[in-house]
Parts: structure tokens; sequence; C-alpha cells
């Protein structure tokens, strides 16, 4: 019973052991990666309201040509001060009006996402790992997030900005940490497991002893038993004879000495004869004559 409690306790033990650190790879690094992609897409539309009321967008009937001298004018600065890698501006219909990379300007997005998500208002944000391609198409040599930002004016979708933000420092960063985070506590987990396969070993060891011992108790307490059984003592007072030497038995009948004691117990008698007996009763035999 004991030694099945301490198989139950090593089992739950050696599964609480692995459930940690499954449970921080498969939950708690993608909750910290959706951390940084949420804060990321956050800061986009901070940069995004920036740029709103930098250019005055609120304020224009429709985004127009004008725009793209301006920005092309402060690009550099813009994704310097904000550490991004690019910028896009949209119009409504899907049209690139500027884009850091000249050679974007003047395509059309037709993508199910530009016209289901971002120019009903919402965000739309992807996250490219590197040497994979981004929503446009293009390959990326670092990891990125790829946000739209729609512009809203009086409820009305003119336009959207698309952010591409260099992760790849915070995602190295986060990898190493849970990678140390991931080394020390399957260092942890390993030393316990090994702590809790001695302590089995040793407990295991211990009933086994225990058992052997409480088996060799009752083989020894039976014999005894067995013993116990076959010895036949005399005690209490015996009545006997003054004269003959023979003893009455319970019954009431008077046995020789001899038989009365072996019936009364395990000895056995052999029959001799004393010298002095020998002089009187066998005196043509004694020694003396």
């Amino acid at each position: 019973m004991h030694s099945n409690y301490l198989k139950y306790f090593v089992g739950l033990s050696f599964a609480a052991v692995l459930v940690l650190p499954t449970y921080l790879y498969l939950s708690v690094g993608p909750q910290f990666r959706g951390l940084i992609i949420e804060n990321t897409e956050k800061e986009a539309v901070r940069i995004s309201t920036h740029l709103v009321s930098m250019f005055r967008l609120d304020e224009k009937e429709e985004i127009g040509r004008d725009v793209q001298a301006m920005m092309t004018k402060h690009d550099k600065n813009l994704r310097e001060e904000f550490q991004i890698e690019k910028i896009k501006l949209f119009l409504a219909s899907g049209e690139i009006i500027f884009s850091s990379n000249q050679k974007d300007i003047g395509v059309i997005n037709q993508k199910s996402y530009f016209k289901d998500v971002v120019a009903k208002g919402q965000n739309f944000t992807k996250l490219v790992e590197k040497d994979h391609k981004t929503a446009e198409g293009r390959v990326v040599k670092v990891d990125v997030l790829e946000i739209y930002v729609p512009i809203i004016r009086d409820k009305e979708f003119i336009g959207a900005f698309e952010i591409y933000y260099d992760i790849s420092k915070a995602k190295d960063r986060l990898d190493t940490l849970l990678g140390q985070v991931y080394f020390v506590l399957s260092l942890i987990s390993g030393t316990l497991l090994l702590a809790l396969f001695v302590i089995f070993d040793r407990a295991s060891k211990s009933i086994a002893e225990r058992k052997e011992a409480d088996e060799e108790r009752e083989k020894l307490i039976k014999e005894l038993q067995g013993a116990l059984k076959e010895i036949k003592a005399l005690q209490g007072i015996i009545p006997i004879c003054s004269f003959c030497k023979q003893i009455r038995d319970d019954k009431g009948y008077w046995q020789q000495v001899d038989h009365y004691i072996g019936e009364h117990s395990e000895a056995q008698f052999s029959h001799s004869v004393c010298p002095k007996c020998m002089k009187e009763h066998y005196s043509e035999f004694s020694e003396d004559e």
C-alpha cells in the first residue's frame, strides 16, 4: 500500500515537473510575443495619429498628391525618429500614394484584408518572420511587423497608413530570455526529477527491507507458536506416593514417574540402574564384590 502511494506521488511530481516547462513553452512564450505585437500595434496607431495631424489629412476632403511631396521630405526623419523600417500611405481605393520605397507608388492593394478589414476601419497586423513574405508579397530579411492603420474622417474611410516595424532585436531578446528561462527551468526540473528518483529508490529499498523484516518476524512468530504447541510443561503441585513414588494423574490413576513425565512433556527416558540399586538387587554383579 505504501509503495503504491509512493508511486502515485512520484508520478504526480514527475507530471508537475514536466507541465511547467511545457506550459511556459506553449503558453507564456506566445503571450510574450503577443504582448510585443499588441504594444507595437498601439505604437503604430500613435504614429498614424501623429502623421494625420502633422500633414492635416483629417482636414482634407480627400488625400491628394500634395501629401506625397511632404511625406517624401520627412520620410527619413520619421523613420529614424520612430524607429520604423518603412511607411506607406494608401488612398481609399487601395492605391499607394506614398512609400519609403518609390517603386511601390501607384500599386493598388486589392487584397481581401485591405477591403474587408482595413477599409472597414479596423487595424490589420501581420507578423512576418525573416525570409518570409509580407502581406504584399515582399520577402523580408528581418523579422517585421506589418501594420495597417485606417484613416477615418467623420466615420468615413479616406485612406490608410502601412507601417513596418523591424522587431528583430526585440524578438531576439525575447527568445534569448525565454531560452535562458527554459534552460534554468529544465535544469531545476531535471534536478528535481533526479531527487525524486533517488528518494523513490531509497524508499522502495526501505519498504522492501521492512517487508522482508516483517516476513522474517512473522515466520519466527509462527515457529515459536509451533514450538509452544509442542512443548508440554509440568507445573503446579504433583501428587506422588511417599513410598513407591508413583504419581496420581488428573483422572485419579497412579502411574510410574517415567510414564507420567513422558505423557506430560517431550522428555524420553533411558532406563539404567544406579550403584545403590545394583548392590541391593544385583549384588552378584556389583563392583564392590
